[in-house]
């Protein structure tokens, strides 16, 4: 992941990136913080901002009491900081299943600036884009229709099975 972000960085030098989008992965959004540091290399900060479905596809595993998942839902589309802070810390509060209620403090309460729409407000481009759906859709689309001759797909799969 760090590779492919520096080739991105060297085959557009002077790109800056403010936000980015990526799926709620540590591993992007650690490489994210490496290759964009931010002030402390003299650059612009670049904030990870994380998908709204993907956080929420976790909460349906993670978050197995519905009430409190919905309060954090709830949480997720406040319009202010403080009140989906109040609703974050009612869903612990609240929750019945103490694993649950330390999951959500270990993952969830210190960190509402990358999940939570509040900290979008500012932008309305952040506010319409808050999945990456659209380019998920766009890349399984493409490999639907890729064929393998075009050496794009299944290259590894066919040399090593199908090698006559």
């Amino acid at each position: 992941m760090i590779e492919a972000l520096k080739r991105v960085r060297l085959f557009a030098p002077r790109w800056a990136a403010r936000y980015m989008l990526p799926d709620q992965s540590a591993i992007e959004a650690n490489a994210i913080k490496k290759v964009f540091p931010g002030l402390s290399a003299g650059e612009s900060e670049c904030d990870v901002i994380l998908c709204t479905v993907h956080v929420m596809r976790t909460w349906m595993s993670k978050i197995y009491v519905p009430k409190v998942r919905s309060k954090m839902i709830l949480a997720m589309h406040k319009r202010t900081q403080s009140g989906c802070q109040d609703l974050v810390n009612d869903a612990i509060a609240s929750c019945p299943v103490p694993v649950v209620a330390d999951y959500i403090k270990k993952n969830y309460a210190k960190n509402t600036g990358k999940w939570a729409l509040w900290s979008r407000q500012h932008s309305p481009l952040l506010l319409q884009v808050t999945t990456t759906n659209p380019i998920e859709s766009y890349h399984s689309e493409l490999k639907a229709t890729t064929s393998v001759t075009y050496g794009l797909i299944g290259v590894y799969f066919t040399h090593i099975y199908f090698k006559a």
